[in-house]
């Protein structure tokens, strides 16, 4: 080649369909058109058409990454997300309380969900289902934040679940959250300790009416 004059290199952006292809194939593809002013090659021949100038890169996933291949004409749904509070009969039994937390009705299965407690996010007691849950064409993920009911019962407390999930090429977040209930609850260890205090007092009656008892009687016998 000869006389080349580069005036402007403009990088074009693959459609979302063929980048995820190229991806899945371990090979990232990316083009630019070089626009040029006429220059001669080969054999004093004059190119004036801009060239189109192509390669390719094999890239490397690391363990746990996801990719989704979408069509040119699918449509992104966001989640609805809601929490759902803990059953009433765990608390009774257990002394626990699990709260739920449900996106549904997503598309792509690009989606997580991350528990907050006080807006510090939660990982103990956290358990998500490893794969979304596939109807008409829509997605689903549900998620359990297991606490004890001493935390569930204090209105102080807000849970958090927040749904992150990506939309044109930015990450969104959907964010849904309880209180504690403000409700009254007899716990365990004061039932015990209501329960040991009622036996001691029911005793102290008792001796204290036979006590009187006696009393009595010796009054009556000293009448005698």
């Amino acid at each position: 080649l000869c006389g080349l004059l580069v005036s402007s290199i403009s990088i074009l952006a693959r459609s979302p369909a063929s980048l995820s292809l190229c991806l899945l194939s371990g090979f990232f593809t990316w083009c630019s058109h070089i626009t040029l002013s006429p220059f001669c090659y080969g054999e004093g021949r004059i190119l004036r058409e801009p060239l189109q100038y192509c390669d390719t890169y094999e890239v490397e996933f690391g363990p746990g990454t996801h990719i989704t291949v979408l069509e040119k004409n699918d449509v992104i749904k966001p989640p609805a997300v809601a929490i759902f509070s803990p059953s009433k009969q765990e608390i009774q039994e257990k002394s626990k309380a699990t709260l739920v937390c449900l996106a549904s009705g997503f598309y792509p299965d690009t989606l997580n969900l991350v528990w907050k407690v006080n807006g510090a996010e939660r990982t103990e007691g956290v358990g998500t289902d490893e794969t979304s849950t596939s109807y008409e064409n829509t997605y689903s993920l549900t998620s359990r934040l297991r606490i004890s009911s001493q935390e569930w019962f204090n209105p102080l407390n807000r849970f958090e679940c927040v749904a992150n999930f990506f939309k044109n090429g930015t990450q969104e977040s959907i964010h849904r959250f309880i209180y504690g209930d403000a409700g009254c609850i007899i716990f365990k260890e004061n039932y015990q300790r209501s329960a040991t205090a009622g036996k001691f007092l029911y005793i102290m009656l008792i001796l204290k009416s036979i006590l009187y008892g006696i009393f009595v009687m010796g009054m009556m016998l000293r009448s005698k």
